[in-house]
């Protein structure tokens, strides 16, 4: 991509930063770190260690019919709590102020069928940066419901 593009909003001129100054006021007045705290450490390892287990059982174990497609319905639970509560917050970088940590807990995603370029295009760049023009997307698109 050449550069950014950029949207204007000329209803909420100050919507961003306002936003960002409201958000680094919550985490400066708790005093707590805007990045992964234990919490958020021990639901990683967990999350991560259901879904390998799981994978694991899926291999080693003789299940039958039932019992694998049980175990497939909770791979797929288990690929979604990593995707969204380890590997999407890694991607935005809140994990660590450490890139690499950030980048090595993004690993997970292209693991489990994503991609993380992809993602950061699709979701961060597009996303974040057009959710003006969503919503108003979203309000035409009202207009032609039946």
């Amino acid at each position: 991509m050449e550069g950014k593009i950029r949207f204007t909003d000329k209803t909420n001129k100050n919507f961003q930063s306002t936003l960002k100054t409201r958000v680094d006021s919550y985490f400066s007045d708790k005093n707590i770190s805007s990045k992964a705290n234990g919490f958020m450490h021990f639901k990683s390892i967990l999350y991560l260690g259901i879904l390998l287990g799981l994978y694991f059982t899926l291999l080693f174990a003789n299940l039958g019919t039932a019992g694998t497609f049980l175990v497939f319905t909770l791979i797929g639970l288990s690929i979604a709590m990593v995707g969204i509560n380890v590997c999407h917050d890694a991607i935005h970088g809140a994990y660590s102020d450490k890139k690499w940590v950030n980048k090595l807990m993004s690993m997970p995603f292209n693991l489990i069928g994503a991609s993380v370029y992809m993602w950061k295009i699709m979701h961060n760049m597009v996303h974040h940066t057009c959710i003006l023009i969503l919503k108003d997307m979203m309000k035409t698109l009202r207009l032609y419901q039946f």
